[in-house]
């Protein structure tokens, strides 16, 4: 028995591949690979519970409640309702179980207690996908705007501490969330190809995408959106706010001919920033795991400008406009045009009242 730990990290495509792999969890089966379905969720982050200290991720909190020992149980039932379903058909060979949360967790001896009693002398393979962190917390950006307005600045990155546990369990595999060196660049296909021994396709598995990106002047309108009108709801997913996002990703390919869209980028003294900051664990990376980014950038000095000192001194939360690259005629044409997609939106006017509200008065 193979046992395939996908731990993520987090913003690494893991929304695609957790899709992929539960929609064709079937086909997986048929050919001896076991994606389990747990809670009717189609990623495992459920069983990662049982190894944090008292944390419980935020996903959790509204659907399940924060009730640690209630969660442990649960988890641990479907662990061994895993492990029972695994041993009842001979056929399976493989185990996959796919929880960026994972990554984060505190302790992991139970876990490998557990695996060790369940599946005596299984093989443990752990798969650790990771974004260069430019690209990572330009990521983060677009799922917190999501959920709040309040922008955290750079800030150090501990992904090498993180990961020690982790090299002890198992087989460790690291991977950059590179298109240049991926699998038909893409992360459900090199996933795919490491556990199937062959390209996703030619099982007649084909990517699933997840979580579209938006440009930098739909982020602002987003983050208006929420400044606004969902002041003091930090961290809280709103309706109107994913309805105001689709709105958004329309008129971003509707402006596709007059102003291409561009993917998101920070200002180069927030790159320069970013780089400076994480630089250590980007070392540590390196010299214990063995994992280099491709872009050597990240391996360079960086000598910080005033700019940088400026947005030091802002200790907590940051203008999304500090940030990012900005095209204000670009800006002006998406605005109209979302304000227009709202007028004649079939959504209800109270649900994107807000919204309305906000691109009206030009609150950007």
């Amino acid at each position: 028995m193979k046992i395939v730990l996908h731990i993520g990290t987090p913003k690494t495509g893991t929304s695609s591949l957790q899709a992929t792999l539960f929609t064709n969890r079937d086909k997986l089966r048929d050919i001896g690979i076991l994606y389990p379905e747990v809670e009717r969720f189609n990623r495992h982050s459920l069983l990662a519970i049982p190894f944090f200290d008292n944390n419980i991720p935020r996903e959790f909190w509204r659907k399940m409640g924060r009730n640690k020992a209630q969660l442990d149980t649960l988890a641990w039932s479907y662990w061994n309702q895993i492990a029972d379903e695994a041993a009842a058909d001979p056929a399976i060979h493989t185990l996959v179980i796919s929880g960026e949360t994972f990554f984060r967790v505190d302790d992991i001896a139970p876990l490998q207690e557990f695996l060790q009693h369940r599946f005596p002398g299984a093989e443990i393979q752990v798969y650790c996908y990771i974004r260069n962190p430019v690209s990572h917390y330009l990521s983060r950006l677009q799922q917190v705007l999501k959920a709040s307005h309040q922008i955290e600045p750079p800030s150090k990155n501990d992904w090498a501490n993180l990961l020690t546990k982790w090299n002890d369990l198992g087989l460790l595999t690291l991977a950059e969330l590179n298109r240049e060196t991926l699998v038909d660049g893409d992360v459900v296909q090199d996933f795919l190809s490491k556990i199937l021994g062959g390209k996703g396709r030619d099982y007649g598995i084909r990517s699933l995408s997840q979580n579209t990106t938006i440009s930098a002047e739909g982020m602002m309108i987003i983050w208006a959106f929420r400044k606004y009108i969902f002041p003091d709801k930090n961290n809280h997913f709103k309706p109107e706010s994913n309805q105001l996002l689709s709105i958004i990703q329309k008129a971003d390919k509707h402006l596709e001919k007059s102003k291409k869209f561009k993917s998101p980028r920070l200002h180069q003294h927030i790159q320069d920033q970013i780089i400076a900051l994480t630089q250590p664990d980007v070392l540590a990376l390196r010299s214990r795991y063995g994992f280099s980014y491709r872009d050597k950038i990240f391996y360079k000095p960086i000598d910080l400008n005033e700019k940088n000192e400026t947005m030091r001194a802002k200790k907590s939360r940051v203008l999304l406009s500090d940030l990012i690259e900005i095209d204000q005629d670009r800006l002006e044409q998406l605005h109209a045009v979302v304000l227009d997609r709202l007028l004649r939106s079939s959504t209800s006017a109270s649900e994107l009242e807000g919204a309305h509200q906000v691109l009206a008065t030009n609150k950007l």
